[in-house]
């Protein structure tokens, strides 16, 4: 229950939904510095973070954003069937859940309102996280700001 509390795509979905994605989850373990997946890599899995800190880098190795307990990361290369467009770090210790490519992509296709749901919020981090033509830098939210 605490991690339903603490994940925005849980917030709004429906219980039955809800419940199918909290049986399909994997725990993965990610130690500090540990690279969890590379610009260009294969979307296979959506993140969440149960405990822990991530960084977000862009293409360039810098820092864009740093995420914490109940972020998660990944969703936007399942929905869009792409590769990767950031690499992801662990800062520390994490304890991690992942919904595999297969599972997500059925559950989606089972649970009409969570597929809207989680579409929703990617569409708002993709907004959240356009270029800045002032900066020519992209911002990247957390997950924990949408919503």
């Amino acid at each position: 229950a605490a991690l339903i509390d603490r994940v925005p795509f849980f917030k709004g979905a429906k219980r039955r939904s809800v419940e199918e994605i909290i049986l399909a989850l994997k725990p993965r373990v990610a130690v500090p510095g540990e690279v969890l997946f590379r610009v260009g890599d294969p979307a296979d899995a959506l993140y969440i973070i149960q405990h822990g800190t991530i960084e977000i880098l862009s293409t360039t190795d810098e820092v864009i954003a740093t995420l914490r307990t109940g972020d998660f990361f990944g969703e936007m290369a399942l929905l869009d069937q792409t590769p990767r467009n950031a690499t992801v770090r662990a800062i520390d210790y994490c304890d991690l859940f992942l919904l595999g490519r297969d599972e997500f992509a059925r559950t989606l296709d089972r649970y009409p309102d969570f597929a809207d749901h989680i579409r929703e919020i990617a569409a708002a981090r993709k907004t959240r996280n356009a270029p800045d033509p002032l900066s020519n830098q992209t911002t990247f939210a957390p997950s924990s700001e949408i919503v």
